[in-house]
């Protein structure tokens, strides 16, 4: 219980590192938008795979170009802030949560509006309530 505990609490506490670090610590303007939404570590806590997106539509090359260059910096920040020994190796994968929830909206939108097209003008069953 001890180690999963360890590893929620830093989780939550890289994320809100980063964030910390994006905004007020990075000198490069295109970080500045950037926003962590989870970290998940490994077991061993020698790797965290850091999902974000960035506030303002700047390109995601252009910010994995940043991420990239800025590798040594964040782990470095990590490291001090989270006083641990080694800073684990950064994944920077961009969150496509809300892009995937809105493929599966519209995709429950498709096929509500093809069973009411396709039961437009049936009549009621007996176990069906009319709704009158």
């Amino acid at each position: 219980m001890g180690q999963s505990y360890r590893k929620e609490r830093v989780q939550s506490e890289m994320a809100s590192i980063l964030n910390t670090v994006f905004r007020f610590e990075t000198k490069d303007p295109r970080l500045q938008s950037v926003y962590v939404l989870e970290v998940r570590v490994s077991g061993d806590l020698r790797f965290a795979r850091v999902f974000w997106r960035t506030e303002d539509g700047t390109p995601d090359e252009d910010v994995l170009e940043a991420l990239e260059r800025g590798k040594g910096f964040l782990r470095k920040q990590v490291a001090e802030k989270l006083q641990i020994r080694f800073a684990p190796e950064l994944v920077f994968e961009r969150d496509t949560t809300l892009e995937r929830g809105e493929r599966v909206i519209g995709i429950i939108r498709e096929v509500t509006a093809a069973d009411a097209a396709s039961h437009e003008g049936d009549e009621p069953t007996a176990d069906e309530p009319d709704d009158a």
